[in-house]
């Protein structure tokens, strides 16, 4: 999966620019300050669905995969573990 490092000070100058870039193309933003990686701007809805996936025994990297592709959701998921929320 790719994503792309910017600095905190670029973060800040471009922050609406950003926004919109992961809401809309699903891009996914490392931030690092003073060259150290801090945190990471995502997708809410891929957040969560990682998340609650990872809960299901799919490795993180084929997670990921499959995410990015939009091959499976969360709620193939729920079935194909027959999972009831």
């Amino acid at each position: 999966m790719n994503f792309t490092t910017i600095t905190s000070s670029e973060g800040r100058k471009n922050f609406p620019k950003i926004i919109n870039e992961v809401d809309e193309q699903g891009k996914i933003y490392v931030v690092t300050v003073h060259g150290k990686t801090k945190v990471a701007i995502i997708d809410l809805d891929l957040l969560e669905e990682w998340i609650e996936n990872t809960e299901y025994g799919i490795s993180e990297k084929e997670l990921l995969k499959r995410l990015k592709e939009k091959r499976i959701g969360f709620e193939e998921l729920k079935t194909k573990f027959n999972v009831q929320s």
